[in-house]
Formats: C-alpha cells, structure tokens, sequence
C-alpha cells in the first residue's frame, strides 16, 4: 500500500494545512500538524487516504484551482494560501447593530492570524444560563464565547453609572444594546456601504468619546 507521502506532494499537504489554519478547523478534525524539527506540515498518524483526498478537494475548491493547476503554479506561503482562499469564499456575516455601530456578527470563532485590513475584532459572551443573550462586549472571551463581531470603528469605553468600562475588561450588555437586522453582508459589502449603514441604522455619536450606558 503506498504511504500517504506518496500519493501527496509537499505543496499539497501545505495547501491541506493552510486550509485548516484559513478556517480554523479544530485541532481534533485537522488532519495535519507542524513537524518543527523538520520545518515542515506532515500528515497525523493514522490519516486515511479518503479522508486526504477529501480535505484536498476542499482546499482547491477554496483557490478555486485544479489539482493540475496548483501542482504547476503552487502559492508560496502558507499567508499567500489563506489570503487566497478568504478572499475567493468572501463569505457573509449577520448585519447587527451594537451600542450604536453597525457591525457583522457570526457565532463562529474566527481566526485573528489572518487579519482582515480595515476592522477590528471583537468577542461577545454569552449569558450565564445560555440563553444565547449576548451579555458582554469584549477583546477576547474564553468561557461562554458566543460568537466574534467585526466593526470598522473601535468600540470606546462606556460609562456605567460612576464607572468606565473598556472592551479589554469586558462592557456588559442588555438587549437594548443590540439589534439584528435580519441582513447579511460580506466584509467588502460592509466596508462599502458603512456610512449609509450609519446613517440608516444608527443614532448620531455623542461628541464625547463616552457614551451614556443605560
């Protein structure tokens, strides 16, 4: 039976792992990993060959390239085959309104290697009995993620009764706080029609860098 080195060239199983990393496939379903003694990805143990195949069908489609095609013209960084892939599936986010700021929203943890140029990124919590209410605007959450947002402008700190809260500490959140807009948007549509969102959807800032919380 031929080994899976065999049946793969290099340039395939870094397009495999750029795949997972674009993606943010869980380590458990990943089907590659960095051999850093040899500065290389390798396939994991007990890898079978279908599930190889299947996973560089996927990676092609998502260069939208042939098997042929990418074995003569492969990318040369692992950067250049994310880049590439995001960039082809472009893919649409929830249109939601949070303190005032339009913003896209997706229940997925995206994958902040990869930055996309002109927004930032933040984390909201769920609330404790998970009820799926968002609960907390952050820089990051580890325990009750509940999804990422994606806004062009920063997220200022807040004035909560006699206190300031920041996104790097967490500003808490109501429903009042947050609106779905039942529209959806990929990143480019977003950055294009920003100000008409704003001025659509979103009540005029306060002068103040602090808002007013509830």
């Amino acid at each position: 039976m031929r080994s899976l080195n065999e049946i793969f060239s290099v340039e395939e199983v870094d397009l495999m792992a750029a795949y997972e990393k674009a993606f943010d496939v869980p380590q458990a379903e990943r089907i590659t990993d960095w051999w850093g003694d040899l500065a290389v990805y390798e396939f994991k143990l007990n890898v079978k060959p279908e599930q190889a195949e299947e996973r560089l069908k996927k990676s092609l489609a998502a260069i939208n390239m042939s098997r042929e095609e990418y074995a003569k013209n492969p990318c040369a960084t692992q950067k250049a085959l994310a880049e590439k892939m995001l960039e082809n599936t472009n893919p649409k986010f929830d249109l939601v309104v949070i303190f005032d700021k339009p913003v896209l929203f997706t229940c997925e943890r995206l994958n902040r290697n990869i930055p996309i140029e002109g927004v930032y990124y933040y984390d909201i919590r769920h609330d404790d009995e998970c009820r799926g209410d968002m609960a907390q605007l952050k820089d990051r959450v580890m325990v009750n993620h509940w999804g990422t947002v994606i806004s062009k402008e920063r997220f200022e700190p807040r004035e909560v009764g006699d206190k300031i809260f920041t996104t790097a500490e967490g500003i808490d959140m109501d429903e009042s706080d947050y609106n779905y807009l039942g529209e959806t948007l990929s990143v480019s549509e977003y950055l294009e029609k920003y100000d008409e969102l704003v001025r659509e959807y979103c009540e005029p800032k306060e002068e103040n860098n602090l808002e007013m919380g509830m």
